[in-house]
């Protein structure tokens, strides 16, 4: 029923109105009161006008409003009903005269009641989180425990803190200062201006001019022992020298190759030579003392097979001008001129006569042909130690005990089979001759120019080669039936690459140290382009030339694919090998030693099983992570795999078997990152202890290569790690032991102590330099290490 006005039903009762029923009755008698009442209990006398009015009853309940304390009859009494004589109104909550029943805004605050939260309070009309309270007086509007005035965002629940402001809650920005510095990799993600501070001062490495880590009040670039607090100089007295140990070194199958190149124009196959000993992190080593009865053969055979070669050039093809068309001038250019050459060095008056009785003696020659004594000879210069050996025992110092310096011609060898792996060059012999191999500035002009020969770009090469075991991927097998293409001209391919991307970081102007990781260019030929079926802009390239390329997702070494491929299985990636890899080579973190007193066979066995059981439960459908974390979850393989080993590993299974990138596995499970358990932090793929092994409380997490390139490339500790290879590379040996396998001689506490000087300053020297990685090369050849020897007895 609709609503009548209350201004009609006033009017329609008036008294005046014309709608009233007026009785006009005639009285005898004087008045008494002004109304008299007539037996009609809604009649009232007009004792004034004589007249009967008919009083109203508006609810029609026989009571007449005068004398009904409900008039509209809707139970509310009218002293309490705002609209005393309309039934479908009784409150006016906001005296805006509309009755509440037919007000849309109840509280008068310009809010309809359908979108009011809160219809009768005035002050208030939303609930944003829905908590009872509204929001004019709620101190946490969106409900996510920050308070509105600490919320940058009062009606996001997602977004309390944005200290960028870039739109992402800080809880889940990866970049919370927006400093474009991420923050597993910030020193101070919440501070714009601290991204590297190796000392947490709060100050950024790049403003502070006092960086000490160890916090000792030694600047680390004083420090040679940056991280221990205990000690912060080699601790000799006076400045005193640093000593190396003496040695004798053979001869490398590289460093071998070249010297017979360099010398006789002859090339040798690699094959036909004894293996290297080979020192941890596949840094290969001649420092041994013999050469056993097999390896003996080989080099004789060689020496056969090089003279051969060597005489017919010299006596048939006129190819050398020996000027041996004379025996008496054939032997004075052997001396004088070739055996130097060959030894190394000047020949003493007792090699000159043994020599010379190959050329004299009668039984081995005739005076018109030379060619027996010659050969003769020849065998014998190249089966000598002198030849084999690269010789650092150095002459004694005067009035020094057990103390050597090399001599000039020892210098000479060592500078440049160090930076040329070959023989030395006629201008290092003639300075050796002149004695201009003796104070820094006369070795450093050496250095210099040996790196800018072909041969240093070749020996560089050969250092990552070593450093990053990517020779290893020559003999790599894999399944053909997954990979048909991987043959050995890839193979081949990928093991260069290694050496490309390393002489390319070494070499190039104003390349640093983080360009080996931290890079968007990868190093291919077209031979690796077509392999993994990747695609430049620009100009073809060649299958025999290596050039940088845009390729982010193949770039650097821990996208390498030599990397990549070896620590892998024949069908499938391994999480182990790669972390394995990561922590001895590109950290140079020992793992902890195989445990010798757990009898693993039973436990295999019931691993097994369980993948075995697995793998039929879910019909294949299982990723090879999720079977590598069932085999190591025993608590014996705890101790290396649990945060060492298998989250680094896991980190880079986006790339196949043959360091090809995917997104998924072969049975098409994608692939992840987190292992197969969620709820399990070491499942994520992470770098635990990236300064010290043991540590797990300090993750950084990444996902895939080029994410942990990103942190290495910035790590101190990679960093040291390089100039650590550089050193063994470089003194055939480690820093704390001879350290190649089966040869395990730990060294004293003095020759501990200058190694780990000598490092430290390489250290320091390339960082002085802008992270150049050839100034840690540089330092080591001008160290008191190398000229200076002594005799150090090991302790077993």
């Amino acid at each position: 029923m609709a609503k009548r006005p209350f201004k009609s039903i006033i009017q329609s009762t008036l008294l005046i109105s014309s709608s009233l029923l007026l009785l006009s009755c005639e009285f005898d008698g004087p008045p008494s009161d002004s109304t008299n009442h007539t037996d009609d209990p809604q009649a009232v006398v007009d004792t004034q006008t004589q007249t009967i009015v008919q009083e109203l009853d508006t609810d029609q309940d026989s009571v007449i409003d005068r004398l009904d304390d409900d008039d509209d009859n809707d139970g509310i009494v009218d002293a309490f009903d705002v609209f005393p004589l309309d039934p479908l109104e009784s409150k006016d909550y906001d005296n805006d005269g509309i009755g509440d029943n037919s007000d849309d805004d109840l509280d008068n605050d310009t809010y309809k009641n359908s979108e009011d939260r809160f219809p009768l309070d005035v002050n208030e009309w939303a609930d944003f989180d829905n908590d009872g309270l509204g929001d004019n007086s709620d101190p946490d509007i969106d409900n996510d425990g920050t308070l509105n005035e600490d919320d940058v965002n009062s009606f996001d629940a997602m977004l309390a803190h944005d200290m960028d402001n870039d739109g992402k809650d800080d809880s889940i920005d990866d970049d919370i200062d927006g400093d474009g510095i991420l923050n597993i990799h910030d020193a101070d993600p919440l501070n714009a201006l601290i991204q590297v501070d190796a000392d947490s001062d709060g100050i950024d490495d790049s403003v502070d001019d006092f960086i000490d880590v160890d916090a000792d009040n030694v600047a680390d670039i004083d420090d040679a022992f940056p991280n221990d607090s205990q000690r912060s100089s080699c601790d000799l007295p006076n400045d005193a020298p640093v000593y190396g140990q003496q040695q004798m070194r053979l001869l490398l199958s590289h460093e071998y190759i070249n010297s017979i190149s360099d010398i006789l124009n002859i090339d040798v196959d690699k094959s036909q030579l004894p293996n290297d000993p080979t020192v941890f992190y596949n840094i290969k080593t001649g420092n041994q003392q013999s050469v056993n009865t097999s390896n003996l053969d080989l080099y004789i055979n060689l020496a056969n097979s090089v003279t051969e070669q060597f005489s017919y050039a010299a006596f048939t093809t006129n190819e050398h001008t020996l000027g041996c068309l004379e025996n008496q001038n054939c032997k004075t250019q052997f001396i004088d001129e070739l055996l130097p050459r060959i030894f190394r060095r000047d020949i003493n008056i007792d090699e000159q006569a043994r020599f010379s009785y190959f050329f004299d003696n009668a039984e081995f020659n005739t005076q018109d042909n030379p060619k027996a004594g010659f050969e003769l000879a020849l065998r014998t210069a190249l089966t000598s130690p002198n030849f084999l050996f690269r010789f650092e025992i150095g002459k004694p110092i005067a009035n020094e005990d057990n103390k050597f310096e090399l001599t000039t011609f020892e210098m000479a060898s060592f500078l440049s089979y160090t930076y040329t792996g070959s023989t030395p060059d006629d201008e290092l012999l003639i300075a050796a001759k002149n004695n201009a191999l003796q104070t820094d500035a006369q070795i450093l002009v050496q250095i210099e120019r040996l790196l800018e020969t072909d041969r240093a770009q070749i020996q560089m090469g050969e250092f990552a080669a070593q450093w990053m075991g990517s020779e290893g991927v020559l003999h790599s097998q894999k399944d053909l039936d997954l990979f048909p293409n991987f043959d050995d001209t890839v193979k081949a391919s990928m093991n260069q690459q290694t050496k490309e991307i390393f002489k390319d970081a070494f070499f190039t102007q104003h390349r640093t140290f983080e360009d080996l990781y931290d890079t968007n260019f990868a190093m291919m030929d077209q031979v690796l382009l077509d392999f993994y079926s990747a695609s430049v802009d620009g100009d073809a390239i060649s299958d025999e030339t290596f050039s940088r390329v845009f390729l982010p997702e193949y770039a650097g070494l821990t996208a390498s694919s030599a990397f990549l491929t070896q620590n892998a299985q024949h069908d499938e990636s391994s999480i182990l090998k790669r972390g394995a890899f990561i922590r001895e080579n590109m950290l140079c973190q020992n793992l902890p030693l195989f445990p010798t007193d757990i009898d693993l066979g039973p436990i295999r066995e019931v691993q097994a099983q369980k993948v075995e059981d697995i793998t039929k439960e879910t019909q294949g459908y299982i990723s090879p992570a999720h079977l590598t974390f069932i085999n190591i979850e025993p608590d014996a393989c705890q101790g290396c795999h649990e945060t060492i080993i298998a989250p680094l590993g896991l980190g880079l299974e986006d790339y196949d078997a043959v360091g090809k990138l995917r997104d998924t596995y072969a049975n098409g499970i994608p692939v992840d990152f987190m292992g197969f358990d969620e709820t399990d932090e070491y499942h994520k793929s992470a770098l635990y202890g990236s300064d010290n092994i043991y540590e797990k409380n300090d993750p950084i997490f990444f996902e895939g290569a080029k994410e942990l390139g990103d942190i290495l490339a910035k790590s101190e500790t990679a960093k040291a790690c390089y100039t650590e290879m550089a050193f063994r590379f470089t003194m055939g040996h480690g820093i704390q032991n001879n350290d190649y396998y089966g040869y395990h001689d730990v060294y004293t506490d003095e020759q501990k102590l200058s190694n780990t000087c000598v490092k430290n300053k390489m250290l320091s020297t390339m960082q002085d330099n802008n992270d150049s990685l050839k100034f840690a090369f540089i330092q080591l050849g001008l160290s008191d290490l190398v000229r200076l020897r002594t005799h150090y007895t090991a302790e077993q």
